[in-house]
């Protein structure tokens, strides 16, 4: 993962405190298709002083937080950040509301990118741990 700044305006992001371009791009995993572009509208920039300040996060923060929360599909190695769509394989145990398994059988279930098709989608990848396991948002 990394990040590319883009544009020309300096401002202050005030979720952490630090100071960044108003455009970036973070590409997840090296592959073009998980490029996530921002660009914080100057309608959301206000003038402090002589800094220019958003209420947002600044690229390097976000890119930080996806590199805690995301992993990789057991088929083909691309990203999958919260939020995504998710299909599981075997070794699955949990109850209605949360699905608790091992990383290395989550399927992206965006690209059908295994020989199989792609598994039934199951959820939602939540990008979070609970007893050093993580957690997807169970939708059955």
């Amino acid at each position: 993962m990394f990040l590319e700044n883009r544009g020309d305006k300096m401002v202050k992001f005030s979720l952490c405190g630090h100071m960044g371009y108003q455009g970036f791009d973070i590409n997840l995993w090296g592959v073009e298709e998980d490029r996530i572009k921002f660009n914080v509208d100057d309608k959301n920039i206000r003038k402090e002083g002589e800094e220019l300040v958003t209420d947002k996060m600044c690229g390097q923060c976000i890119l930080e937080d996806l590199r805690k929360s995301s992993i990789r599909c057991c088929f083909c190695g691309r990203v999958i950040i919260p939020g995504s769509l998710v299909g599981l394989y075997p070794a699955i145990k949990g109850n209605k509301e949360f699905i608790r398994f091992e990383p290395t059988y989550i399927d992206n279930n965006v690209v059908a990118c295994c020989d199989c098709g792609g598994a039934a989608t199951v959820g939602y990848w939540l990008g979070k741990k609970e007893d050093g396991k993580f957690l997807i948002k169970y939708i059955f």
